[in-house]
């Protein structure tokens, strides 16, 4: 009986430990990374973006929050348009239009809900 609550106990804890929620503001667009460790890459499970972000956070998000399970954008102030080759569309040095989801944004997403206030 002790081994068997002791088992639920520690299920419990994985559970409630596995689900892991964050709200990032980034002032800056592009920079996402700089507000998320190593260690929250590969635990977030909810994240809530404020702020001003572009197809660089996108490829952040796509490419390094592998647990990420819902993405609630409805408080994000601005996708800003950004050229370069560090966005979703990677080494093409492609022109990402302000007030869009890029193109590839959520490319094969395991399971992925969103919020947004943009559509």
């Amino acid at each position: 009986m002790k081994i068997t609550a002791l088992f639920v106990g520690i299920l419990i804890a994985v559970q409630v430990s596995a689900q892991v929620t964050k709200t990032v503001e980034p002032v800056q667009p592009g920079t996402l990374f700089t507000y998320i460790s190593a260690q929250e890459q590969s635990t977030i499970t909810s994240l809530t973006l404020k702020g001003k972000i572009d197809a660089r956070d996108f490829a952040f998000m796509r490419d390094n929050l592998k647990n990420l399970a819902t993405l609630n954008m409805s408080l994000v102030q601005t996708i800003n348009p950004y050229t370069g080759t560090e966005g979703t569309i990677s080494g093409t040095n492609y022109t990402y239009p302000a007030g869009e989801i890029p193109a590839y944004a959520f490319y094969n997403p395991v399971l992925l809900t969103y919020k947004s206030s943009l559509t």
